[in-house]
């Protein structure tokens, strides 16, 4: 037995969690919310933003921000050129550990629209006034857009 597997088996077990990374595009004073698919599995026909999981397989340096231009690309096809770090909370889905990270993109290239209708089904564009007096958004939207909204130089610390 080589000393990688004798330390896995000494090893306690650790907890695990799923990443997810949803990404907060502003332009102009709107935020773009989708309305995701009335195929997916999760949350169908519900509002939300572009983002997804963390590959397992991927091993790259900054996995997050890479996750996050993925996401975007596949989901409604923009190329990130710029993102910035907002938050990131613990919660649990359905039983499951989960660690979302968020992002803001103030700058892409191309122009948003339904790059996978199996996920998206529309985009919207809000003002952060109409994503708070809508009861259609969900309550961590309007918690992630009133951080966005905040003036700071580093909108992930308080």
């Amino acid at each position: 037995m080589d000393e990688r597997s004798k330390s896995r088996e000494t090893m306690p077990e650790l907890p695990l969690h799923l990443v997810i990374v949803q990404i907060l595009v502003v332009q102009d004073k709107h935020y773009l919310l989708i309305r995701r698919s009335a195929e997916e599995d999760y949350a169908p026909n519900t509002l939300g933003l572009p983002g997804g999981k963390v590959d397992r397989a991927v091993h790259l340096d900054h996995v997050l921000e890479e996750t996050a231009r993925r996401e975007l690309y596949e989901e409604i096809g923009i190329e990130a050129q710029e993102l910035e770090y907002l938050a990131s909370k613990a919660v649990h889905v359905r039983g499951i550990a989960v660690v979302e990270v968020f992002f803001r993109s103030r700058l892409w290239l191309g122009t948003p629209r339904i790059a996978d209708p199996r996920e998206v089904g529309a985009i919207q564009w809000m003002t952060a006034e109409e994503i708070r007096s809508d009861p259609q958004v969900p309550p961590w939207i309007q918690e992630i857009v009133a951080r966005a909204e905040r003036p700071s130089t580093n909108a992930g610390h308080e």
